[in-house]
């Protein structure tokens, strides 16, 4: 929305005389509770994955800072979404004229800021991974605190620039939302030629290693030196790299959805001249934005491994599982094992192990009586 009498624009902020005028403050008084509703739940939701983030590393203490700030943005971006909510219906009755535009236009600047910041993410969280494919010798053992630095000082000032030029329309709309697009379908197809590139400097090493026992150690040493390959850790590097881009791409589908479709809804606003259509593209853009907000959190735990097991163990230790004592028995061939008494079920699971133990046992024992043998009948070939 703009405002007429100065040249800012107000992201989703609806003009509250024409709602009036079409009859719909009922109705968006219902989407604005469920959206007050979904920003608290996101809010808990947010807590947690702080938790998470806090106390289980489960990437590199790099993309680990960038996700941080991923994050830590909508905390502000959620208690500005708040008062604009709160100034929508109930104006500036409690307040004073001169602060009521101060804190709408605060709350106008952090919100399209903090947006700004979550359509931004994830170009640069693949640079990231960049960074670590070319760096992949030494990543693992340095921690590069300067990556993580650069892009931030690099993220932070495109998007706030970004948000300003929005608010005080210095661009058209097109320009902002045509550069977001392609910066996160860059980002995604970026994303697919460093997982490739990883993948094969993995396949090439694997190969170089295979065939080290063909070659002379001089000559195999130096291709891999030539290569970057040479060293267990950069190997090692590269493996987790393959891992962390494969994560990255599951997460970034999400992503990347909710970016194109908010930032479309945008289009859309800016091209309507039916108020109607205005005020359903605006609050179609917050209910997605909501949703964004409490999906990608989600789809982040799912995907990661640490965090699905401690919110598992957290999730059993509020509603303990009932059925603790079931074992599932299988034989040799796959063939599930069913049996009416679990006593029995018990009996033979631990005979089973039994035997395997004694097995084992009986194995060592035998090994260890040839090569005492083996041990004697050498010797007694040396006294002869």
């Amino acid at each position: 929305m703009m405002d007429s009498s100065t040249n800012y624009r107000f992201l989703t902020f609806i003009n509250g005389s024409v709602v009036d005028h079409i009859g719909w403050r009922l109705h968006l008084q219902f989407f604005y509770s469920f959206e007050v509703f979904m920003l608290f739940t996101n809010f808990i939701e947010y807590l947690y994955t702080f938790y998470l983030l806090l106390r289980f590393r489960a990437m590199h203490s790099n993309l680990h800072i960038l996700l941080l700030l991923y994050g830590g943005q909508y905390f502000f971006s959620m208690i500005s979404r708040l008062f604009l909510v709160y100034f929508q219906f109930n104006g500036s009755e409690s307040i004073d004229e001169s602060t009521f535009h101060s804190l709408l236009y605060t709350a106008n600047y952090t919100r399209t800021i903090c947006l700004f910041v979550a359509f931004n993410m994830l170009p640069f969280l693949v640079f990231e991974r960049c960074f670590a494919t070319c760096l992949s010798g030494t990543y693992e053992t340095e921690r590069n605190f300067w990556i993580p630095l650069i892009l931030i000082s690099i993220m932070m000032p495109v998007c706030v620039l970004s948000a300003v030029a929005y608010i005080r329309n210095w661009f058209p709309i097109y320009a902002h939302c045509i550069l977001l697009i392609v910066l996160n379908i860059g980002g995604s197809l970026l994303l697919i030629i460093v997982t490739r590139c990883n993948i094969r400097l993995h396949k090439y090493a694997l190969f170089t290693h295979n065939s080290r026992s063909q070659i002379s150690v001089f000559s195999s040493y130096s291709t891999l030196e030539h290569h970057g390959l040479y060293s267990l850790s950069e190997r090692f590097q590269v493996s987790e790299n393959i891992k962390t881009c494969q994560w990255l791409s599951r997460i970034q589908g999400s992503i990347l959805f909710f970016n194109v479709a908010c930032v479309s809804i945008l289009i859309l606003e800016y091209v309507s001249r039916n108020e109607k259509w205005i005020i359903m593209a605006n609050v179609s853009f917050n209910i997605l934005c909501t949703i964004y907000a409490a999906v990608t959190p989600i789809v982040v735990i799912i995907y990661t491994p640490e965090w699905t097991r401690e919110t598992i163990r957290l999730w059993h230790l509020i509603s303990p599982p009932s059925n603790c004592d079931h074992l599932d028995l299988r034989t040799t061939f796959g063939e599930e094992m069913s049996y009416l008494d679990k006593n029995i079920e018990s009996k033979v699971y631990f005979d089973q192990f039994q035997k395997n133990l004694t097995k084992q046992a009986m194995e060592k024992s035998k090994r260890k009586q040839q090569r005492s043998s083996s041990w004697n009948n050498s010797e007694h070939e040396i006294f002869l």
